[in-house]
């Protein structure tokens, strides 16, 4: 299909992604990694004011393959209306939530820790509360609005960097057992052992309606039934990644 696209329409449509990238207010938490191997990303990204670098600390979260998905996604989208088919490649179809057999304890305590630490409106006052928030919008956008969160165009993008990194914050954080050096946790869901990798806290969302950010949920449950991780104080409003010290509305 990109053969079939003119420069003009194709720099139109890199030019907007750039666009979409500077309108990122706060770029605190992200990079962009200088070995992606893509010298066209490496372009978007410097038009678009972020820093080409090889830093790779945790907490922050390389959008490389976002731009790059982002631009493949939005090229594709722009063939298929050209050519009368549906917007939204078929990769990104729907997705059975029931593949998740988890059980009926671990998908309650979903149920009930979000009811009780995710207020109506506002932020959570603990970090595991604005992660479940974090997930939550992303889900209600994905239904509701046809937000891709990973694109960095969408409304719900910054609630995905925000989760991401906590995530790997987590992955990383003294409440992670090491074994021969190496962070992890144990999950004690049959389901979730069978299909954690190298320990670690899934941050991955797969699917147009974003229902596989459940599986994120119920890694993160299972580790709190079991006092694997300990909740914290909030420090920030996942919407916009920004500090709730520093906003005048809180």
């Amino acid at each position: 299909m990109e053969n079939n696209l003119s420069s003009y329409r194709r720099g139109k449509i890199i030019l907007g992604l750039i666009n979409d990238l500077k309108n990122i207010e706060n770029k605190d938490h992200i990079y962009v990694s200088n070995d992606y191997g893509e010298p066209m990303i490496e372009k978007i990204a410097e038009r678009a004011g972020f820093q080409n670098t090889d830093w790779r600390e945790c907490g922050f979260v390389d959008i490389s393959e976002d731009i790059s998905v982002a631009l493949d996604n939005r090229i594709d989208d722009y063939q298929r209306k050209m050519e009368g088919e549906d917007k939204r490649s078929p990769q990104f179809g729907g997705f059975d939530e029931s593949v998740f057999e988890v059980g009926d304890e671990l998908r309650e305590a979903v149920d009930e820790f979000e009811k009780k630490m995710i207020p109506s409106s506002g932020t959570c006052n603990t970090l595991l509360g604005e992660i479940f928030r974090a997930i939550q919008r992303i889900q209600y956008r994905a239904h509701n609005d046809g937000d891709l969160c990973w694109d960095p165009g969408s409304p719900s993008f910054m609630s995905y960097v925000y989760l991401r990194s906590q995530i790997d914050l987590l992955n990383y954080s003294a409440h992670a057992s090491t074994y021969d050096g190496m962070y992890g946790f144990e999950f004690t869901n049959e389901f979730l052992k069978e299909r954690e990798y190298d320990g670690k806290i899934s941050d991955m969302i797969e699917d147009q309606y974003a229902m596989t950010a459940n599986f994120i949920k119920y890694q993160l449950m299972d580790l709190i039934m079991n006092g694997k991780i300990e909740d914290s104080e909030n420090e920030y409003d996942s919407r916009d990644y920004s500090s709730i010290k520093t906003n005048s509305y809180y």
